[in-house]
């Protein structure tokens, strides 16, 4: 294979040796630069003056550091903002190709914002020449730091391996963005800063998208540090770049790359041996996913952790273990060496040395204990990540990781936090046999493409292979009923899936927009629809299209960034994206359009809804059959299913597959890396977040358990069923704060509500689809903080100014209005209502025959600092101040204990039928505790203060909302679980 010949010149500099240069991305400076003083470049910068009538130049070259077959790159001097600069241009009369060629490093290389690429600042014509204006760095080449640099030298080589790790995440920026180096060696990589303490990766000249290494190209790379399939001109993936990364490591760690003699002298580092080796598989599926992967096990070697590549045998485990708790172990041994010496000089010193030795077995279990402890932290901070990026799946992994390391409460309220969420179940699994190329999902089971080689593709039912053809593909998508392909030509082909019967052939050329599509045709040529008459107004080229079923209408999205909607003879430009270049669309089953950007952001369009992050760029959108949900895949392998009415994530999947797809009655197939053909079915959705508007002031939980409502700042009411997944359209009530919100015991879906309006008592329920106004109002004059429904149908109203109202049918009646109730809460069956005001805690009970006996004070309190209580429903009553919670007697009022919390405490409930009592907290955070005081379990699901929490009268799950404007939903069940272990 023949070596890049840098025809640009961005690397050769002009004087000095190779190992002289200094480098930037797609440019070079002569050695003699990199001497330079600072005096000395202020120097040369003195432009020429303009000719007369011309406007003077932005930037002036000064230099020319480096020149190639085709191109040459200068030293420049930016006028307007006084700083050198590097510019890159075409030499006179190249063509239109090397133009092309050098737009498209440029491109890609502004693609990638991030420190370790350099950026490029301005692009300007000249001489009818497009020129390129980037940062100028100054540094030196991996490849002279490796000329004399000693592999034996343990702290220079950790240096440079520091080094690589910062490539990794280079390179992982880059794979998130969906581009492959395809020539990563010491010469590409570039250390800078004063110390040599940072790296950056360069010449991104024969970079491409993982779209364009789909297809076979020619070989490329620079020899040594080219992959396999790079050397052969192979299909190329993330995994390319992989193994030219393993090279780099190869030769930081032996002084050469893999297919040269190693230079080190002393025995090999194990543990970095074995990443490198995972890297440079010959088999692209045995090596690191992607860099990302090869970077988390450089960072676990240089923090001191286990690395995963390496096989850690029980032998290696021991040496391992004994070379971190060196110092433990060596006091250790010490104090065994000691007792039996004790032994011939007496007891005395015998036990004095035991003691000792007892001493060293602790540290050792300390530090054992502490190990523990990090590795629960660094699982729980990756499950907090992914619970908020809908990654429910991961999430699951990493809390029950966390939990066998250590059970602290704040990865308990994690799993409590991620019970809620719906995770898919696994129906069967079949191994597929063996296919040269790859297998090609469909919408059926029993219909599955392998594509042998080039010219052969065969189809599978599950059993057996039913009928093969020859042919030359270029691009393969397996529908439910045909196998439609382009060939090397780009004509289209059309074929039976069941019987391999050539149904259509278009001999014009197309392309495919999409292989995912909703829509039912995919192909689409350069200025419009192959099957359909619409025409396109873009005035080049364009991105992703979606055709309509029934080829009535299109949408695609010019270059430019406006989107269209096409039919025949007519075009409307339609409100522009907020995801500046789409690459996906998909029509909804409720008819909404969604788009989804390089970036993997998805939104809905002519939607103000936010932006949901998928975190990679997009294999694809489909809709699932028989829902409204859609499948969204990335190129990585991972996978999520998106509810679009309720604009949330509802599951993941295991990473890593190389396809999914939606099967025609609802479940989902996954490809394993391995060939294994997996069925999953789609858990019914649940919500565990819900959202409102302008922070949640109230929410209750119908009598059923099934049913949460909120009331937020603007004055909505807000319904949804957690378990079944199922949203109600939102009601405004007022255009004022809403205030309140209580169940009723008139139905379970009946909630009468406050706001501050002043119009009191609306009854609030639900239709097939939207939250509706019940019955009349009451236009009284009625400011209440707070509204209670009573099992007797009675109504009670906290007022603002003094005192509670009580209704019953038409008759009202006001109880102690000269004193000032702010909260309250009713026990389980409705009968009693516990009411607080600043000097003490009161109850009021319907069972009582005499109303004048219905009010008893319980308890006084000394201080200002109550702010809510609960019942426990087994006669004691909790009642939260500022900084501790006191458990009382609901008879006596007599004190039985109080534990203090380590934050103001603004809301309090007490779990039905437990010792379990909940606080939420100014700050956000909760926490569950028993009666003692102890902590069971902490989260910090809110980003303000927690404005109610409501436990189910089961006591399975609760509620929380706050004026972040968000209700979560967390489950019991979790920590139940954990308590019944410790009592076993």
């Amino acid at each position: 294979m023949a070596s890049y010949e840098d025809p640009f010149g961005w690397r050769l500099s002009m004087e000095g040796t190779w190992e002289d240069q200094l480098s930037a991305p797609a440019l070079s400076m002569a050695g003699d630069f990199h001497a330079m003083s600072a005096e000395e470049l202020s120097t040369k910068h003195e432009p020429e003056p303009p000719a007369p009538g011309t406007e003077k130049p932005r930037y002036d070259k000064i230099s020319i550091l480096g020149q190639g077959g085709m191109g040459r790159v200068w030293l420049g001097w930016d006028t307007k903002l006084e700083r050198h600069v590097a510019i890159k241009e075409p030499l006179e009369g190249a063509g239109s190709i090397t133009h092309q060629r050098l737009m498209r490093e440029v491109f890609l290389t502004a693609q990638l914002e991030h420190s370790g690429v350099v950026a490029v600042h301005d692009v300007y014509k000249a001489d009818e020449r497009t020129h390129f204006v980037m940062a100028l760095v100054r540094g030196e080449t991996l490849a002279k730091k490796l000329s004399c640099f000693d592999p034996d030298d343990d702290t220079e080589r950790a240096r440079l391996i520091a080094r690589i790790l910062e490539v990794c995440d280079v390179i992982s920026h880059a794979h998130k963005h969906c581009i492959i180096h395809r020539d990563l060696s010491p010469r590409n990589i570039l250390i800078t800063g004063e110390d040599g303490n940072s790296a950056r990766v360069i010449d991104w000249g024969l970079a491409i998208s993982l779209d364009e290494a789909a297809n076979p190209h020619g070989s490329a790379g620079t020899p040594g540090y080219a992959s396999p399939e790079q050397r052969i001109g192979g299909v190329l993936g993330t995994r390319s770049d992989v193994w030219s990364l393993g090279a780099l490591l190869h030769s930081v760690l032996h002084g050469a790359p893999p297919d040269e003699p190693s230079r080190r002298k002393t025995a090999l580092n194990p543990e970095l041996e074995a990443i490198a080796t995972r890297a440079l598989q010959e088999d692209p599926r045995d090596r690191y996913p992607d860099a990302r992967a090869m970077g988390e096990d450089l960072r676990r070697w240089l923090e001191g952790r286990l690395v995963q590549a390496y096989d850690a045998t029980p032998w290696r485990l021991l040496k391992r273990f004994a070379r971190i708790h060196r110092v433990p172990l060596f006091f250790a041994a010490t104090a065994l060496l000691a007792s039996s010496a004790a032994l011939a000089w007496g007891v005395a010193n015998t036990k004095r040395e035991a003691e000792r030795a007892r001493k060293a077995e602790a540290h050792a279990t300390e530090r054992a204990e502490q190990a523990h402890h990090a590795a629960a932290i660094l699982h729980g901070e990756s499950a907090k990540r992914h619970l908020e990026e809908g990654d429910h799946w991961a999430a699951h992994q990493d809390i029950a990781a966390s939990l066998r390391h250590r059970q602290e409460p704040e990865h308990i309220g994690l799993a409590m936090r991620a019970a809620f969420a719906a995770l898919p179940e696994k129906m069967s699994e079949t191994r597929l046999p063996h296919c040269e190329k790859g297998w090609r999902l469909g919408n059926r089971k029993d219909r599955v493409l392998c594509q042998s080689h080039r010219f052969e593709i065969s189809m599978f039912d599950g059993e057996a292979f039913i009928w093969s053809l020859e042919s030359d593909p270029l691009y393969l998508r397996v529908g439910s009923s045909t196998v439609e392909f382009l060939n090397s030509d780009r004509e289209r082909y059309i074929y039976s899936a069941d019987t391999g019967e050539l149904i259509t052939h278009d001999p014009r050329m197309g392309d495919y927009s999409s292989t995912r599509h909703g829509g039912g045709v995919l192909s689409v040529h350069r200025n419009g629809w192959l099957d359909a008459d619409h025409h396109i107004p873009c005035a080049e080229d364009f991105g992703d299209t979606w055709l309509a079923p029934d080829l009535s209408h299109s949408y695609i999205q010019c270059n430019d960034g406006d989107i269209y909607r096409c039919e025949p003879g007519k075009a409307t430009r339609v409100k522009e994206s907020r995801i500046g270049s789409i690459q996906h669309f998909l029509r909804d089953a409720r008819g909404h359009m969604w788009a989804a950007g390089i970036d993997g952001n998805i939104e809905r369009l002519e939607s103000r809804r936010e932006l949901l992050p998928f975190g990679e760029n997009l294999k694809g959108m489909e809709n699932i059959p028989g829902s409204d949900l859609i499948l969204v895949v990335g190129h990585s392998g991972a996978a999520r299913i998106l509810d679009p009415v309720g604009h949330r994530w509802v599951t993941s999947f295991p990473p890593g597959a190389k396809d999914l797809r939606p099967t025609l009655d609802g479940q989902i197939m996954r490809l394993t890396r391995d060939n294994n053909l997996e069925i999953w079915k789609v858990p019914t959705p649940t919500i565990s977040e819900h959202r409102g508007q302008r922070g949640i002031s109230k929410n209750d939980i119908s009598l059923d358990d099934t049913l949460v409502a909120t009331i937020d700042g603007g004055g909505y009411v807000h319904m949804f069923s957690p378990g079944e997944g199922r949203l109600y359209e939102p009601r405004r009530l007022s255009m004022m704060v809403g205030k309140s919100i209580g169940n009723t015991y008139d139905g379970k879906d009946l909630f009468v509500v406050t706001t501050m309006d002043m119009n009191t008592q609306p009854v609030i329920s639900h239709d097939e689809n939207s939250v509706i106004e019940v019955g009349a109002r009451d236009h009284r004059n009625i400011l209440a903080r707070r509204i209670f429904a009573l099992a007797d149908h009675s109504i009670v109203h906290l007022q603002y100014d003094a005192g509670f109202l009580l209704k019953e049918n038409e008759h009202t009646t006001f109880y102690l209005q000269e004193l000032d109730f702010f909260e309250g809460a009713t026990n389980i069956d409705g009968e009693k209502l516990l009411l607080l005001e600043r000097t003490g805690a009161w109850i009021y009970s319907t069972t009582i025959e005499d109303k004048a006996e219905r009010m008893r004070k319980v308890t006084a309190i000394d201080d200002t600092g109550l702010t809510d209580g609960d019942f426990s429903n087994d006669g004691k009553i909790a009642l939260l101040h500022k900084l501790h919670v006191a458990i009382h007697d609901e008879e006596s009022g007599a004190l039985l204990h109080e534990f203090p919390i380590p934050s103001r405490g603004v809301s309090l409930a007490w779990r039905p039928g437990s010792e379990h009592i909940v606080t939420g907290h100014l700050d956000g955070s909760l926490y569950v505790w028993d009666t003692r005081g102890n902590l069971l379990a902490e989260s910090l699901h809110h980003n303000a203060r927690i404005s109610e929490v409501t436990i189910t009268r089961s006591g399975k799950w609760m509620a929380t909302s706050g004026w972040d404007s968000s209700t979560h939903m967390l489950s019991f069940e979790p920590l139940d679980e954990i308590l019944a272990k410790k009592t076993q």
